[in-house]
């Protein structure tokens, strides 16, 4: 079991599968329409296309390059997570909007996070709903939400989806999966929300007396560190510490209250600059 952050939540998830980020930009509209979401639901799908290689890669590109229908034009189209038989993708933060529910303005797309269950032909059925129950258990431990928060896309809209899961019989054996994962699930322990951070605009800046310089590099784990709140060796963690050999994106570097550079990555966690293997050395402001 690894801890894993989720993008756009303050409590980290743990799953005993890979858990990758293929984060969309802002420049797709169609895709990241950019609206603050407080996430109350879990809205589980399925992908439909059975395709030999269609699993949880393949449906994150499918969105990174716009969703395009048929004719080659980009969809109003969106989810926030993807899963297959070997691992899980996170495309969208969990407190922005997704078009997924196919109920415009409506509770669905405005309230739940969405994940795609890939069904491709060539991969292991069994093991992808597994996967599935877990992930759907760790996201909704991680947003302080129940077994009564995870329901099906046909709530929303009607649509007959999750497909399979409607029709061999297996949604009432999905959502007891999930529940027996909930119930074992350690949701004691609560991590802090990052201090603010400055838009994400390449430029330095100045906020609440420190600069920040931007810097864009990714950064591996040299010793074990604790990502925390703000740039202070006692500030609160916001997540489990991360392993030696792990990578982290840093987008600028920040004075400690400590005297030392920290970096702040993507999510607005702060990690020790001597904790990692690149040092990036900055002047005055």
């Amino acid at each position: 079991m690894a801890d894993h952050e989720l993008v756009g939540a303050v409590r980290p998830i743990r799953l005993s599968f890979p858990f990758e980020y293929l984060m969309l930009p802002t420049t797709q509209p169609n895709q990241r329409p950019g609206l603050a979401m407080n996430p109350t639901f879990y809205t589980q799908h399925e992908t439909g296309n059975m395709n030999t290689g269609m699993g949880a890669d393949a449906h994150a590109r499918y969105l990174a390059n716009g969703a395009p229908n048929d004719a080659g034009v980009s969809q109003q189209l969106s989810y926030h997570l993807t899963v297959d038989d070997t691992k899980a993708v996170q495309m969208l933060p969990v407190n922005e909007v997704a078009w997924h529910a196919g109920d415009e303005g409506g509770p669905g797309n405005m309230t739940a996070v969405a994940c795609e269950l890939c069904v491709n032909a060539d991969a292991d059925q069994a093991r992808a709903r597994a996967n599935a129950q877990e992930l759907a258990a760790a996201v909704l431990t991680a947003l302080g939400l129940g077994i009564d928060r995870l329901v099906q896309h046909n709530r929303w809209s009607g649509k007959n989806c999750p497909a399979l899961l409607r029709h061999d019989g297996a949604w009432p054996a999905f959502v007891d999966g999930v529940a027996e994962r909930l119930a074992g699930a350690d949701s004691a322990t609560v991590f802090a929300k990052p201090a603010p951070v400055p838009a994400m605009d390449g430029e330095d800046h100045v906020l609440g007396g420190r600069t920040f310089w931007a810097v864009q590099r990714r950064y591996q784990v040299a010793t074990p560190t604790t990502p925390r709140a703000d740039a202070d060796p006692a500030a609160e963690p916001t997540r489990a510490a991360v392993a030696a050999g792990d990578w982290v994106h840093g987008v600028w570097v920040v004075d400690g209250a400590d005297g030392r550079p920290w970096a702040v990555t993507q999510w607005g966690s702060r990690i020790p600059m001597a904790d990692l293997t690149t040092r990036v050395t900055v002047g005055p402001a």
